[in-house]
């Protein structure tokens, strides 16, 4: 940026300091997200953990108004309640509009820990067998850097009984 003098109605006695400049290096604000659940292979009607970490990767620079959001997709059911961390929590619409998280301020090289509940759904194995679930930064007051590692996702793979039957006779022919 630079500043100089245009005009003036005076004489100046020193013109070689009418101009001046500076340089503006911004400090890059950076969030990464890591999304993981506590069982990769749950089964149908299993509670799962999910913990989502959010870290600030510049050791300077402060973050704001940052909100995390997180859908819980189809073939899991929020478990009431169970949302924890940041300064505030959402859970009004865990399936439609998401989970929300809000940290009203993410110092430089800071880390939090958020972390909901999800039961897996009766039948899920059968009509997804696999579900995946993602968590993302989707506010903050400041521009990230690296909008890259802005969201994360787990994968689970629903399990489900086995249950084999074997027949068997102790006298195959009898008289």
């Amino acid at each position: 940026n630079t500043a100089s003098l245009l005009s003036m109605d005076q004489t100046d006695s020193n013109a070689s300091n009418n101009s001046s400049s500076v340089s503006i290096t911004p400090i890059l604000f950076d969030v990464e997200v890591t999304h993981n659940v506590d069982d990769l292979n749950p089964e149908e009607g299993q509670t799962l953990t999910y913990t989502i970490t959010v870290t600030n990767n510049n050791p300077t620079a402060t973050g704001t108004n940052l909100v995390f959001t997180n859908i819980v997709p189809a073939g899991l059911t929020y478990v009431a309640s169970s949302i924890s961390g940041g300064d505030s929590q959402d859970e009004a619409d865990p399936a439609g509009a998401g989970l929300s998280w809000t940290i009203a301020s993410f110092g430089g090289g800071a880390s939090a820990t958020l972390t909901f509940q999800a039961t897996v759904d009766a039948g899920a194995k059968g009509t997804y067998g696999t579900i995946n679930n993602t968590a993302a930064l989707t506010a903050v007051d400041q521009l990230d850097s690296v909008p890259a590692n802005n969201t994360s996702q787990t994968t689970i793979t629903i399990v489900g009984l086995d249950i084999g039957v074997v027949k068997s006779v102790d006298v195959a022919n009898p008289l």
